[in-house]
């Protein structure tokens, strides 16, 4: 296999996003991004050979720029699925002197809301773009406290004074690994197919028929999720998630059925899950 160029992620050093990739691609440059949509067009643009962003959380939901990006840039396509533990630490600059705030993402702030209300009820909350801009921030100023991964208490030269602030232990995020390109066959090792559809009509029941395909078949949907058309009011497009191979007959059978329910189907992606467990997180 030749050996790839660079791997995109959502930066900066110290993220989750970044996290996952370095598991993925040991051995890989990585490029950090902003954003998600920046690091959507270096992908998009051939100045990636891949791209690693997160998806869905299994406490705020999912993600909605991925998403998009997903059903509307037409050469893009999963390769890859891995479902990363989030654990959010507290951190500071300096263990012995106060600080006034807590500094983070939004997500990881609503994730630790419950711990932080107890432990740390007179503190102000502000938000960052990210967990590890808000690392960044805290290694600038010894009266913020910042909420982050262990990695970003490293690479900040931060001192964890509280582990696992998250309310729920069991919180993941899915990330997908992305390339340049349509979906021409399922990756080695799948076990998970995604597809994007618009309904056709508005008819009543055309949800109903089009989930029926899969139900007959015996092909587990594990998620459905519908986003705006941005055509119209009313006009949704719908993600689909399913155990199994796209080369599976069921499957290929269910795919071919629905083309009479859709005004178009985009396959996302046939591919491996990757689960990490918390000690390597």
């Amino acid at each position: 296999m030749n050996k790839l160029k660079n791997i995109a992620c959502l930066g900066p050093e110290g993220t989750h996003s970044q996290a996952a990739a370095q598991y993925l691609f040991p051995k890989e440059s990585l490029v950090l991004y902003p954003d998600i949509s920046s690091a959507m067009d270096a992908i998009c643009s051939c100045q990636a050979d891949l791209c690693v962003l997160p998806i869905e959380n299994s406490l705020e939901g999912s993600i909605n720029i991925t998403l998009d990006s997903l059903s509307s840039r037409e050469n893009l396509c999963i390769t890859k699925e891995i479902i990363w533990p989030i654990r959010h630490h507290l951190m500071v600059k300096n263990p012995n002197h106060h600080f006034v705030k807590i500094i983070s993402h939004p997500q990881a702030l609503a994730q630790c809301r419950q711990n932080i209300a107890k432990l740390y009820p007179e503190i102000a909350l502000q938000e960052a773009f990210s967990t590890a801009q808000g690392a960044m921030e805290a290694a600038r100023d010894s009266r913020c406290a910042a909420l982050g991964s262990t990695q970003a208490a490293k690479v900040n030269a931060l001192t964890i004074i509280k582990r696992d602030m998250q309310d729920n232990k069991i919180n993941r995020t899915r990330f997908v690994v992305l390339k340049n390109q349509a979906f021409a066959q399922e990756e080695e090792n799948a076990g998970k197919t995604s597809l994007a559809c618009e309904l056709e009509g508005d008819k009543p029941g055309v949800l109903y028929e089009l989930l029926k395909e899969f139900a007959e078949r015996k092909i587990n949907l594990v998620r459905i999720e519908s986003r705006p058309a941005r055509t119209e009011l009313g006009r949704y497009i719908f993600f689909l998630d399913f155990d199994g191979a796209y080369s599976a007959p069921a499957i290929r059978e269910a795919l071919d059925a629905i083309n009479s329910h859709v005004t178009w189907l985009k396959i996302l992606g046939s591919y491996p899950v990757v689960t990490i467990g918390e000690a390597s997180a």
